[in-house]
């Protein structure tokens, strides 16, 4: 899929949802979270990414057996945990330690 065919997709899907992007956040979003030059560069291991930016076509690709459900939530967050981890420590492991917590009351 083309880069900014992505972009716009993301972008109007958080509209919808009413949760609004600028293009500009919704581009950083997909650069995040794809393996691309900059993901390189930081040295991070493509096995954790399940989204590929081929910048000689500007598209982005997408492995076929991540389209698995959690798997793909499992790498989104070892994404961010090791390119933003304050982000999340902050704002992500303490509403899955509260949700954890929560669902383990039920078993």
């Amino acid at each position: 899929m083309r880069l900014d065919d992505l972009v716009r997709d993301l972008e109007a899907d958080m509209s919808e949802g009413g949760h609004p992007l600028g293009t500009g956040t919704a581009r950083n979003v997909v650069s995040d979270i794809s393996y691309g030059v900059d993901a390189r560069r930081a040295g991070l291991n493509p096995i954790y990414f399940s989204l590929y930016h081929l910048p000689e076509h500007d598209e982005i690709i997408m492995l076929p057996h991540h389209f698995a459900l959690w798997e793909g939530f499992v790498n989104l967050l070892r994404l961010v945990a090791l390119r933003r981890p304050d982000t999340y420590l902050s704002g992500i492991s303490n509403k899955l330690r509260g949700w954890f917590g929560a669902s383990r009351k039920h078993f």
